[in-house]
């Protein structure tokens, strides 16, 4: 049986596994070591999640029943509040997890701390290329095997080509087929930057814009697809996403089965007249749309 790539080469030739746990409210260790039990090995995580601790637990429990910690790769991401000191915000994040280095370590939103007291808020305005020397020296000091950003453009990562001394590994961005983003996958791509898509299912319980819309699980060409081809809705978006090579962060919080069905889309290879069905289903529709935020006011985000 064909099947998808499983895996994925850094630029640094380091390899990631192409499909990851996401930990986005997850607060059950078990559940997360269930996972890695059952071959998920990319675990993400991030500071703003606050649930590094578990992560790291579920992960040392792991290894004590015989994983290498070799064979896992761990992500966290820095929150904005750690902009100044990314070296004490990550030594922080490592001794939640209770680990030595995280295998990736990114910036979680190109955007500023906001100082909030008083009548209006203030942005604290530390530059992204200061942001991003703190970021280096993470991995000059041993605390991250790599380095990456998360929900940067073009424009910003074209910035950050022009100063860096590490080049980011990685850009994990909202991927799904109503956010295909297509022009940025390209552009990462051509620059050796691995593009790793979040929220590749959208959100099921978080309808766009509302009770009444169609979420991408129900969408009726991904329905279709499923049908014909004897697999999960959730098999199909995933799918679909893996042929762009690109790396995906999944989330099921509640169902180890369903993780392992997510797992096993990598065993599934789409017909391509079925990708081109749902690259032309395209919204540019967001779960997270940060530019309403009030942290990321006059932030170039999106185009």
């Amino acid at each position: 049986m064909n099947s998808l790539e499983s895996s994925i080469v850094l630029h640094t030739g380091k390899v990631m596994p192409s499909l990851g746990l996401g930990t986005l409210m997850l607060t059950d260790k078990d559940h997360i070591l269930n996972c890695i039990q059952n071959g998920y090995r990319h675990i993400d995580t991030a500071q703003d999640y606050e649930n590094e601790d578990i992560v790291g637990q579920a992960i040392n429990e792991a290894v004590e029943q015989g994983i290498s910690r070799d064979e896992l790769f761990l992500t966290t991401k820095i929150w904005s509040t750690g902009y100044a000191d990314p070296v004490e915000s990550l030594k922080q994040s490592l001794s939640r997890l209770n680990q030595d280095y995280v295998d990736l370590v990114l910036v979680h939103w190109p955007m500023n701390d906001v100082d909030k007291e008083g009548d209006k808020p203030s942005f604290k305005k530390i530059p992204m290329y200061k942001i991003w020397q703190g970021m280096e020296q993470c991995v000059e000091q041993g605390l991250a095997k790599h380095i990456g950003v998360s929900n940067f453009n073009c424009q910003l990562l074209l910035d950050m080509l022009s100063y860096c001394e590490i080049k980011p590994a990685c850009n994990q961005i909202e991927l799904h087929p109503y956010c295909q983003q297509p022009e940025l996958i390209s552009f990462c791509q051509q620059n050796d930057i691995q593009v790793v898509g979040y929220s590749p299912l959208s959100n099921p319980s978080r309808p766009f814009g509302g009770g009444g819309v169609v979420t991408v699980l129900e969408d009726p060409i991904i329905k279709e697809i499923a049908e014909k081809d004897a697999k999960t809705a959730a098999q199909v978006c995933l799918s679909w996403n893996l042929s762009r090579k690109v790396g995906l962060v999944v989330k099921c919080s509640t169902s180890i089965e369903r993780a392992i069905e997510n797992l096993e889309a990598l065993d599934y290879v789409m017909n391509p007249d079925d990708i081109d069905k749902i690259n032309k289903i395209d919204k540019n529709e967001r779960v997270f749309d940060a530019i309403n935020w009030e942290d990321c006011l006059n932030v170039p985000i999106f185009k």
